[in-house]
């Protein structure tokens, strides 16, 4: 029994801050009303209606869009019974996984629903109004309005014609992907442990130091600013010492810090800044709100699907970009501010007590007694990847043989014995490697060899060079591209290599060595900034993150295909380490996290399972690198 529903929900809490679990443990959280299927009928149920008898037929299978906070409530808010992960389905997961918008409303727009099947625009008012406090002479009260009430019960039941509507116009997930969302869901609820009281000391520390910071910056000002929070009032201050800023970014900062010529009290003023001015440290308060108090973790940070190649992406804590941090042994800081809980402590042992909390954000994240954590990154799976889609042998024995890929790159474009490569030269093909893969010109060089002093005519010389010596990775580009547009013009399957394209009603897809595809919408040619033909298809634009017209070329498609292959490498594996008895915790780019109790498994083991290749993979050399602790760390 398919039945589609959406929940609508009254709460204090808000659901951005707190995320869709810690939202429905809530104690002022209830249910406004339902909408469900019955049939072709939507219907509405409410608190003070019998229980649907969906709800206790034990072969419910349930959608919704974002289907883990509809799970959240259910669970936790309705403690309604049990419906297993495998009778769930996720509309949105579906849309993702077809590089639709992940925005119910801008999904169905860009589907070209009818007026009668898209979102209704008012819902975002009627939420302000009734899902949420409002304010009345200063005092958060909730309201009741029939008449409005009357409007959200049709907008919960229009949000679920919407769902359905674009449901029927998506393809289910391939088996085995339907597998790995599953898995994700499982994580989900799963969490990741972090350490509350280590989290609770942090922001002690944190909140002790500011004002300490604060009283600095009068001193050396002579009362002139009480603190670096105000833009302009820093602004105004350094200009009457003679040195102005530009601006306030991070980056205006730090090079003012560094300028022989800022005065010193400008610079002792911008140093406080440089300290209180980290986002990462302001991650300790979203991550107590996050906690679960009865479970110890943070459920919910991984979002399926969240870049268009199938990688995961995060929510709420940002596990995708937590912040590096410069202590070799950030669990002994941990364990300082932990005991100690004293501000001048950490000053006097690390010098800046902003930076020593921010190296230790990712040891927050902590096995939980009687447990450990065991990380494992696959070892330069791009790089692997792409040679074995291309079929570039040579690339692919160095890494078979277990050697320096970067010095075999260098070897070849100074043709030089791989011996005689410096160790320059060895970060000279290092960096063509990671930025010339995906037809990548000077440009895309010298953004990444930053640290490297070569000029654009140099880097034009090192493109070449790197070019001729992979000869058919660039000739890859040209075959993926010219297979895209054929498949495109004539609507037939196109194969080339490994991959095929197809275009499926109004998407081009790719499908990949493990039988998942890769979409891109309404594909059609066009003509390029060259004069030759071009793919063009409708997409999230990567820095507007507006839906618009985009355009792709072959190095593009193969970045796709290369990095959509590698999560494919490595979901895989997360089914194959889960099956095992290494339980999933998250992921971060290509490394996977398990949370294990002491006494099962060993790193050994996971380690030699995810090196597996899978069964679609043959030929493709894979290694992980990988680590046994308690707290995360990179």
């Amino acid at each position: 029994m398919k039945i589609h529903i959406d929940f609508e929900t009254y709460s204090e809490a808000k659901i951005k801050d707190v995320g869709a679990w810690q939202y429905a443990r809530d104690p002022s959280t209830e249910v406004i009303c339902m909408a469900y299927t019955e049939g072709e009928e939507v219907k509405l149920w409410t608190p003070k209606d019998p229980v649907p008898a969906f709800v206790t037929n034990p072969k419910t299978q349930l959608h919704a869009w974002n289907s883990f906070f509809e799970l959240c409530v259910w669970t936790h808010v309705l403690r309604w019974p049990t419906i297993p992960i495998e009778q769930w389905a996720d509309t949105a997961a579906l849309a993702a996984a077809m590089a639709m918008p992940r925005a119910l409303g801008d999904c169905a727009k860009a589907l070209g629903l009818p007026a009668d099947q898209q979102k209704d625009k008012r819902g975002r008012y009627l939420i302000q109004r009734l899902c949420q406090p409002v304010t009345r002479q200063g005092t958060k009260v909730r309201l009741h309005d029939e008449d409005l009430l009357q409007e959200l019960y049709d907008y919960c039941k229009q949000d679920v014609v919407t769902e359905r509507a674009i449901a029927a116009r998506l393809p289910d997930l391939h088996p085995r992907e339907r597998r790995v969302w599953e898995l994700d869901q499982v994580v989900n609820i799963r969490g990741v442990p972090l350490d509350a009281d280590a989290v609770d000391a942090c922001r002690l520390v944190r909140d002790a130091a500011v004002p300490l910071l604060n009283a600095q910056v009068q001193q050396v000002t002579h009362g002139a600013l009480t603190g670096t929070t105000s833009r302009a009032d820093v602004l105004h201050y350094c200009e009457s010492q003679g040195y102005a800023l530009e601006g306030y970014t991070k980056d205006i900062v730090d090079l003012a810090v560094n300028d022989p010529d800022c005065p010193r009290s400008v610079r002792a003023v911008l140093q406080v800044r440089q300290q209180t001015g980290r986002t990462s440290v302001a991650k300790l308060d979203k991550m107590r709100n996050l906690i679960d108090p009865d479970t110890g973790s943070v459920h919910g940070c991984l979002l399926y699907h969240g870049a268009t190649t199938g990688r995961w992406t995060s929510r709420l804590i940002q596990l995708q970009n937590l912040p590096r941090g410069d202590l070799k042994d950030p669990g002994t800081c941990i364990d300082i501010v932990k005991q100690y809980q004293d501000e001048y402590l950490i000053e006097c042992l690390y010098g800046d007590t902003m930076a020593a909390l921010s190296s230790s954000i990712r040891g927050l994240i902590c096995a939980q007694p009687g447990h450990r954590l065991l990380v494992a990154d696959y070892a330069q799976i791009e790089a692997r990847v792409l040679p074995w889609l291309a079929g570039q042998r040579d690339i692919l024995d160095v890494f078979a043989q277990g050697q320096d890929v970067y010095r075999h790159a260098a070897g070849k474009m100074y043709n030089k014995p791989v011996e005689e490569i410096s160790s320059d030269e060895r970060q000279v093909g290092k960096v063509a490697t990671l930025a010339l893969g995906y037809a990548g010109g000077a440009k895309a060089f010298i953004g990444m060899a930053r640290d490297l002093d070569i000029d654009e005519e140099r880097a034009e010389e090192i493109k070449h060079a790197w070019r001729a010596a992979n000869t058919r990775i660039v000739q890859h580009w040209y075959d993926i591209d010219e297979a895209a547009q054929r498949a495109i013009s004539t609507g037939k399957a196109v194969r080339c290599g490994k991959v095929t394209f197809n275009v499926v009603g109004d998407w081009l897809v790719c499908r990949l060595p493990s039988t998942r595809c890769i979409a891109w919408y309404k594909p059609h040619l066009t003509e390029g900034k060259y004069g030759r033909e071009q793919v063009a298809y409708w997409g999230t634009d990567r820095y507007t993150r507006k839906w618009s017209p985009q355009r792709t070329y072959g190095g593009d498609l193969v970045q796709s295909i290369t990095q959509a292959t590698a999560r494919d490498v490595m979901s895989d594996a997360m089914l194959r380490v889960e099956a095992a008895g290494y339980p999933v915790s998250f992921t971060v780019h290509d490394e996977i996290v398990c949370h294990v109790p002491s006494d099962q498994g060993s790193p050994e083991e996971m380690f030699a399972i995810m090196r597996e290749a899978p069964g679609w993979a043959a030929g493709l050399p894979i290694d992980v690198d990988g680590f046994e602790a308690q707290r995360y760390r990179k």
